[in-house]
């Protein structure tokens, strides 16, 4: 499926009417909820700066409802992104890895994601903010491609946006709970939240969210389990309305999470070549722990040490608006602050031969101001200025004991002598601010044509200092409150010094949409859009004097597309066509001698593509959807880096090889999630049985296309049934997960300091869970 996009297009006509037949027979992510809808199939959206009718608006978006959330018992955006064609988001070191369309950062702490996340409008600046998001939701907005003009910060490959559950004023008291319990990995989910009107102009809203896991994976080693979770968050929210043009919302939400051995990484190819290092000390990770090690994808895993990642999050906001005759101004005051530790065994085996411990805040403030004309007008139009400033701090320590240097294992022994623990620290420090205005406006130019334009200006700001040293510890967690910097003991691994550095980043981004209605509720579209990604400072360079800058990442998108309300409202028919060309595409990657990832921008990449929803109503009491991608996303221009494999078996002579042509990661060529849902009438009572199934093509999860790092196509059926009333005032269902029980790798890549090893993890297996819910 490589071509280019002249090829692209020419066949597109060939290729999407026999998708669409395909895929008749098949149910839509996007369902109305009981906050969504308005009238039938009316589902609201806020893509473009207002509230509007999903099927008015000019771009490609998915949309889950809270509702759908709660009842396919879904604990974070990683795993809604299991079912979601086209997006991946998966757990990470430095940084999640967020994608969609096949563009993503990956992972690195410098990076703002490529794919931005909001909630209620709060862009949060660092991607693992995201963990605290999913707790009593009213809908996610999934955006693909580049968000120039309505998003604060210019997400350049999509944005997820979302919407959390908003008070309810002058009703009466409501809210839910809700509780889960597995058969089997020991999981249970405890949610709740209640409405609570104070007089005819205020509420508030609380919103609470348990869940606990005690793992899918055997520690065979210790004997434990692993691929646990420990979560809390809570959030209130206000509404005061003292008038009808005054509206104050305030939200805060705040908790903390602990995952057990998140990246569950088996070692494969595991063998027992290489040296021992002296003094008793190991040595490169399969020399001395092949023995120990089933070298099998089989949900076991052999760590000698601990490892876990853990976090505190707090976000807030306050969000104020005020309706004249003449406009709506809103103002949106954010805060973000979160903290994170992660406590990782680099080599994945049983002795403590290379541990890191990384400590990261992250604090962030920002200010947004909207002014929006009265809608029905000739000419419509909506402006703004945006202000964030940040401030993150990454404090890492590693013990590289596969490090075989002499003098190295002289100063580890001495300081072991000690009851001492040696280890290099790196403490990166980065204050960064952005600024932004944006206008658009839409002419109607008739009843059924109109025209809009946009233009956002952004400059970014970043100010870095990064300091390196070797210091001793008093255990072998490299714990920073015990941390005594010392000597250096070799010229290897790190190099000690300190550094700072500055940089700035701005660009003007246009976009224009053109639209017609063909029909009643029939729009046809077409758009043209530019994207930028601020450059910044590679976070994992090794070298304490140098500070590595990488440039800015920009984009050229092009789409058409369809919004469609057919049969009397039964179906639903949806579609883009898209093509996007990047420059500067700013990509990570691995080091495997000492596990360091470096930034690069590669030359260019593109990706052309047609997606489509589809939600159908044949008969009453079924219903029938489907979502599917089908897409090429290559490297145009990129000389890119090899996997130890590579360079052993003598594809890359050179240390180098020629991506052009070559897929980007998280890319497959299609991808999709296929619904039925039919109800049983049973007088007071109903039942619906919901099977699903989402399959996608092999794709590559790093972009040096080795063969070890490739997931393989497969087909994942979930199942839920469930009995309540007809008022759906309670509800008692079964869910079944991966009843296929496919091994899906989110996390795959070369084993530190051993050539031609692999540490993969895996997600969830085969999964059966009951859930009890009940509404007042």
């Amino acid at each position: 499926m490589r071509h280019n996009m002249h090829r692209f297009f020419s066949s597109a006509a060939r290729i999407v009417p026999v998708a669409l037949v395909m895929a008749l027979p098949a149910p839509l992510l996007a369902q109305e909820s009981a906050d969504e809808e308005v009238e039938e199939n009316v589902i609201l959206v806020t893509a473009q700066g207002r509230e509007e009718n999903l099927q008015d608006v000019a771009v490609s978006v998915q949309v889950v409802s809270g509702e759908t959330l709660a009842k396919e018992a879904t604990p974070d955006l990683g795993a809604l992104s299991q079912q979601l064609p086209a997006i991946n988001i998966s757990k990470g070191g430095a940084s999640d890895q967020l994608f969609i369309r096949g563009i993503g950062s990956g992972f690195n702490g410098g990076f703002e994601q490529s794919v931005g996340t909001y909630v209620d409008g709060i862009y949060l600046g660092r991607s693992r903010a995201s963990r605290a998001a999913l707790i009593d939701i009213a809908r996610i907005e999934l955006l693909k491609g580049p968000q120039t003009t309505f998003f604060g910060n210019s997400s350049i490959a999509g944005a997820i946006d979302v919407t959390t559950q908003t008070p309810d004023v002058g009703g009466d008291i409501s809210g839910h709970v809700s509780a889960l319990a597995s058969f089997n990995h020991g999981e249970t989910n405890f949610e709740g939240a209640i409405n609570l009107p104070l007089g005819d102009t205020f509420a508030i809203r609380f919103a609470g969210r348990k869940y606990d896991m005690d793992g899918y994976v055997k520690n065979t080693f210790l004997g434990t389990k692993a691929g646990g979770y420990d979560e809390t968050f809570l959030r209130v929210a206000a509404v005061w309305e003292p008038s009808d043009s005054f509206t104050a919302t305030m939200r805060y939400t705040f908790g903390d999470s602990y995952q057990d051995s998140p990246f569950v990484k088996e070692i494969t190819n595991c063998g027992s070549t290489g040296p021992g290092n002296p003094n008793g000390r190991p040595g490169t990770s399969c020399a001395v722990h092949a023995s120990n090690i089933d070298n099998q994808l089989d949900y076991r895993i052999q760590y000698g040490s601990p490892e876990f990642s853990k976090g505190k999050y707090h976000i807030g906001l306050l969000e104020m608006t005020v309706d004249t005759d003449v406009m709506t101004v809103t103002s949106i005051t954010g805060y973000v602050n979160t903290k994170n530790q992660d406590l990782m065994d680099l080599d994945s085996g049983p002795f403590y031969n290379f541990v890191t411990n990384q400590y990261d805040q992250f604090e962030q403030i920002s200010q947004e101001l909207r002014f929006a004309s009265p809608q029905g007008q000739f000419i419509e139009w909506l402006g703004g200025l945006y202000y964030q400033s940040g401030d993150i701090l990454f404090d890492g320590h590693q013990a590289p004991y596969f490090v075989g240097a002499p003098p190295f294992q002289a100063a580890v022994t001495a300081a072991l002598a000690n009851g001492r623990f040696l280890g290099a620290n790196s403490n990166r420090q980065q204050d960064e601010s952005t600024m932004s205005a944006f206008a658009s406006a839409t002419l109607n130019l008739s009843d059924t044509f109109r025209v809009a334009a946009g233009l956002r200006w952004i400059e970014v700001k970043k100010d870095a200092d990064f300091a390196i040293q070797w210091a001793t510890y008093a255990d072998g967690t490299l714990d920073s409150s015990t941390l005594t910097p010392v000597a250096p003991p070799f010229p290897g691994f790190v190099t000690v010094g300190s550094a700072r550095r500055s940089g700035k980043w701005n660009d003007l981004l246009p976009s224009i949409d053109l639209e017609w209605d063909a029909a009643d509720d029939v729009m046809l579209y077409a758009s043209f859009s530019q994207g930028f990604k601020a450059g910044g400072f590679d976070f994992s360079s090794r070298d304490g004097n140098v500070i590595p800058r990488f440039e800015e990442e920009t984009v050229d998108s092009w789409e058409l597309g369809i919004k469609s309300l057919l049969l009397d409202g039964r179906l639903t028919f949806n579609a883009a066509l898209f093509y996007m060309e990047y420059k500067g595409v700013q990509q990570s990657v691995l080091n495997p001698a000492d596990f360091s990832f470096t930034v690069s921008n590669a030359a260019a990449s593109s990706t052309r593509g047609v997606e489509f929803d589809i939600n159908f109503e044949p008969i009453d009491n079924l219903v029938l959807s489907a979502n599917v991608t089908i897409m090429d996303a290559q490297f145009d221009e990129f000389l890119g880096a090899c996997s130890d494999f590579q360079t052993r078996t003598g594809v890359c002579p050179n240390g180098f090889q020629d991506l052009d042509g070559a897929p980007t990661p998280f890319a497959p060529d299609y991808s999709g999630l296929i619904k039925a849902t039919y109800t049983v009438d049973m007088g007071n009572l109903a039942l619906d049985i919901a099977p699903q199934l989402y399959f996608s093509d092999s794709y590559f999860l790093q972009s040096d296309l080795d063969p070890f790092n490739e997931q393989g196509a497969y087909a994942r059926l979930d199942l839920r049934i469930a009995l309540h009333d007809i008022d759906e005032n309670w509800e008692l269902a079964f869910l079944g997960k991966n009843l296929t029980d496919e091994k899906v790798v989110f996390f795959s890549n070369d084993l530190a300091g051993s050539a031609g090893s692999y540490m993969i993890g895996l997600n969830r297996p085969r999964s059966y869970a009951i859930q009890a819910r009940y509404n007042f």
